[in-house]
């Protein structure tokens, strides 16, 4: 397989606060590869800074711009149970598009995901407050069917490669004492730092 540089794409991930000077550019066949910060990959934005901010964005506006149909339907009479079905097979699907990628948000990104079936609710039930009117609807917080959707999906990666792998594959502790069945302790691998903990395969392994 040979690669086009034109439509190749460089981007550096770094974290150090002090860098000398930025890596030379790639080249491929003697041809620059462009830098970039951040990058479009199957639906998924990706930041050098690996931070979903750009991607939360993305799909926010993408979802506002869907609430027009909304309340146009509602203006024209349509029942709030099939404004409800209409919301979540366009404006929640795209909320929701690659969940288990990008789940690990800080509560502000999380907000902002929220706002938006906030609105919704808002469109569809314009006389009772948020709670009540998810009640009325049968739906749940967005936050919360992330994590349904992550713990789902990590159910299904334990039972096919290469994820089985890495769920299944816990780290040995030595505590220096024989067990009576003869086998150490295992713990599932844990980080240092909160964003390590949040990644789906990290947080859901248990």
């Amino acid at each position: 397989m040979r690669l086009n540089p034109k439509k190749c794409r460089e981007l550096v991930i770094n974290f150090l606060q002090y860098l000398p000077a930025s890596p030379d550019l790639l080249h491929i066949d003697g041809s620059p590869v462009r830098r970039v910060d951040t990058y479009k990959i199957l639906g998924v934005h990706l930041s050098s800074d690996l931070t979903w901010n750009v991607h939360i964005e993305y799909i926010v506006k993408k979802a506002n711009k869907r609430l027009y149909a909304l309340r146009t339907l509602k203006k024209a009479g349509v029942q709030p149970s099939d404004l409800v079905g209409i919301y979540r097979a366009l404006i929640r699907s795209v909320l929701e598009y690659a969940a288990p990628v990008w789940s690990g948000l800080p509560v502000y990104l999380s907000e902002v995901l929220e706002a938006v079936q906030r609105r919704v609710m808002r469109i569809i039930y314009p006389y009772a407050d948020y709670n009540t009117a998810l009640c009325s609807a049968g739906l749940g917080s967005l936050a919360d069917r992330r994590e349904a959707i992550c713990a789902k999906f990590i159910s299904k990666a334990r039972t096919s490669p290469p994820l089985s792998y890495i769920l299944t594959n816990r780290s040995t502790i030595d505590h220096g004492y024989q067990l009576r069945s003869g086998q150490q302790r295992a713990e599932y691998v844990k980080g240092h730092t909160e964003r390590f903990n949040n990644f789906v395969t990290v947080r859901f392994q248990q």
